[in-house]
């Protein structure tokens, strides 16, 4: 299954190994309101039919940056084959001032992380598996309890 003119896909504008990048392909979201969605996501070519994903997903499930993973013949995940070691976080600053990011992407700096925009609002982060990301983790459920933003792991 490979994104028609009426689907709806989700790009990456600056994947962040974009440098290590001469592969896009796609991963199938699931449907919504009758429209099919997908993210459109940005690889470096391992193997005939593999890859090492080179973005920070932004809707995508278990998938992180630096993960390998297989396509079928259409460029589409098909499964991942091996892990990177990072954990993905999505977070959602909708509603709040332009103050408010800018203090929030300050408060970030402080961690280990690669970060990717989606939009002005939506962020995916990247953190590799280690005490750093029991620190953000902590650091970002203490700003969603205080209501400064939503926060959304990317494994399940």
């Amino acid at each position: 299954m490979k994104p028609s003119a009426e689907d709806h896909e989700a790009i990456h504008a600056n994947p962040v190994w974009r440098a290590q990048v001469n592969l896009i392909f796609g991963t199938f979201l699931g449907a919504r309101n009758g429209r099919r969605e997908w993210e459109q996501l940005w690889g470096q070519k391992t193997t005939a039919n593999r890859c090492i994903v080179c973005c920070i997903p932004f809707f995508a499930y278990d998938l992180s940056l630096g993960d390998e993973v297989e396509l079928d013949s259409d460029f589409a995940l098909k499964c991942v084959v091996g892990r990177s070691g990072y954990s993905t976080f999505r977070v959602w600053l909708g509603g709040q001032p332009p103050l408010h990011h800018a203090e929030f992407l300050e408060q970030l700096r402080r961690f280990p992380v690669l970060c990717e925009w989606s939009s002005e609002n939506l962020v995916a982060i990247n953190v590799f598996q280690t005490s750093d990301a029991e620190s953000l983790t902590d650091f970002l459920a203490s700003m969603e309890i205080a209501g400064k933003l939503s926060v959304e792991a990317g494994q399940t």
